[in-house]
């Protein structure tokens, strides 16, 4: 417990100067650099690194695609084509080597973390203020959730999954959820003479936190798949990138479209 604590510390000490510099080239620099190594340990994690064509251009989206996020979103469709051939591809390239169950699922990940990273960039750029709403969702979900699972966690939720995660941990994690967004908007209403609507911003926290939840859950799928207890370890305690990433890619997501729907704004 110990070592997670301190390493939390340490990594919101180094990540919240980078949210601040979130206008600057080091903002996509920073998720370019975390998305290439969720990759990487994605495809270490289905022993698929070999299948040369899908690994090659997923590290190759991974670092560009916070990139064109900021600077060139309209090829962002494009480089979703571009995996998605590659996907194709390594099915006839890989066909002797790699069962394609395994690279169908790879591929499923791979963009997830590819676009579930980058285009934290796109809402932000939107969303200067808002975009923040994407790490509440993850942390304030993830530490009701505990709480509450603790504390009140008596039905499983999906114990072929997780074990550890209940009902009663899973709704109040989305209680928490809009809890932390009302307070969010109050805040920013209050500090930063802004005008957030508060009752938009609890009925956004309902699906965010959801999703946040659902992206937890796929990832220990894909962990319980190959017998994997973390994706790495960078964070000591902690896990890899996918392993602290996990929620915040579908958040991420799941806001790009409210963003493209214009429910944000």
């Amino acid at each position: 417990m110990i070592k997670r604590i301190i390493t939390a510390v340490v990594a919101l000490a180094i990540f919240l100067p980078v949210l601040w510099f979130s206008q600057t080239v080091v903002f996509p620099i920073v998720l370019a650099l975390l998305s290439a190594i969720a990759v990487w340990e994605l495809f270490g994690c289905t022993g698929t690194r070999r299948s040369y064509a899908l690994f090659g251009v997923s590290l190759l989206l991974a670092a560009g695609v916070p990139f064109a996020a900021r600077y060139l979103p309209a090829v962002l469709p494009a480089c979703a084509t571009l995996l998605l051939c590659a996907a194709l591809a390594s099915e006839v390239l890989d066909y002797n080597r790699f069962d394609a169950k395994v690279l169908g699922l790879t591929a499923v990940q791979a963009a997830a973390a590819i676009f579930g990273i980058g285009l934290i960039v796109l809402v932000r750029d939107r969303e200067p203020t808002r975009y923040l709403l994407i790490f509440v969702a993850a942390w304030v979900t993830d530490t009701f959730a505990y709480f509450c699972g603790m504390l009140f966690g008596k039905r499983k939720l999906c114990p072929h999954i997780s074990p550890k995660k209940t009902v009663a941990g899973a709704v109040g994690g989305v209680l928490g959820c809009i809890a932390g967004f009302v307070v969010f908007g109050v805040i920013c209403n209050a500090a930063l003479a802004q005008e957030h609507k508060l009752w938009l911003l609890a009925l956004i926290a309902i699906p965010l936190s959801v999703a946040g939840q659902f992206g937890d859950l796929a990832a220990s799928v894909v962990k319980r798949s190959f017998s994997v207890k973390d994706y790495g370890n960078l964070f000591p305690g902690h896990g890899g990138v996918l392993d602290r990433f996990d929620s915040i890619i579908l958040i991420t997501l799941v806001a790009f479209i409210l963003t493209e729907l214009e429910v944000i704004c």
